[in-house]
């Protein structure tokens, strides 16, 4: 049994069909990466995953319960960080347990235990301003990572960050996710991105946007460094290409 999946999802709105039919499924450890361009639904099927928004037919299934529109069961991280800007670091991450009821001293010690494998340390008690991109990302990563269980749902996480900041967080979150167990669904129009991090990647297209292609990865994770100039990656490349295209 999948760990966490989707079924025969659709939405419109004011009568324009969004998404269309999309079944997806997550098996626990898996990073998956959901490719589309701009426009396809993507951010609304997320939307719907996360239980912020509910479909117009469907449902959604973590470990086989119906959480079809329950906010909160998993862990879902918006392209912008939205950190507080009035909050340090350690408050901004410890939020989400708070609001679940747990008393303040206790939500800083429990994040306080993950601020290192998180790359923070020292920055505890650091304003939101006074952090690099990378580190803003950390932050917002490990405060998704509390809001939530063991499966994240990303939206273009990296997107915002330059090349080389980009690289370390992917190598970074590699590692946590394997570390901690994650179970990782994100959104990427970046198909380079979409291969050297996934296990399977979902093609999304069209309007309203489907999943009309999906594509698994063979080579382990972390990808090797010659990765990107493999026959195996070209030929992935190709695929994916194809399938925007089409």
């Amino acid at each position: 049994m999948s760990l966490f999946r989707c079924e025969q999802v659709n939405k419109s709105y004011q009568g324009q069909p969004v998404i269309r039919d999309i079944t997806l499924t997550l098996a626990q450890g898996e990073l998956v990466g959901l490719l589309g361009a701009s426009g396809v639904g993507k951010t609304t099927l997320m939307s719907i995953l996360a239980g912020v928004d509910r479909p117009d037919s469907g449902r959604v299934l973590l470990k086989g319960e119906d959480i079809t529109g329950v906010a909160g069961r998993v862990g879902y991280m918006l392209q912008k960080d939205l950190l507080l800007p009035f909050k340090t670091t350690l408050d901004n991450v410890s939020l989400p347990l708070i609001l679940k009821g747990m008393k303040k001293s206790k939500a800083r010690e429990q994040a306080t235990e993950l601020m290192e494998r998180f790359g923070l340390s020292g920055s505890e008690n650091k304003y939101p301003h006074q952090l690099s991109g990378g580190m803003r990302q950390r932050a917002a990563l490990l405060r998704t990572h509390f809001s939530g269980n063991r499966v994240i749902l990303l939206d273009e996480p990296f997107s915002a960050l330059d090349a080389l900041t980009k690289s370390e967080l992917h190598r970074w979150y590699l590692d946590v996710s394997a570390q901690m167990g994650l179970t990782t669904l994100f959104i990427t129009h970046d198909m380079d991105e979409a291969l050297t991090l996934s296990d399977r990647i979902y093609v999304m297209t069209g309007i309203p946007g489907e999943i009309q292609t999906q594509l698994a990865i063979s080579a382990p994770r972390p990808r090797p460094a010659d990765f990107a100039v493999s026959q195996e990656f070209l030929q992935a490349k190709r695929q994916l290409l194809d399938a925007i295209g089409r």
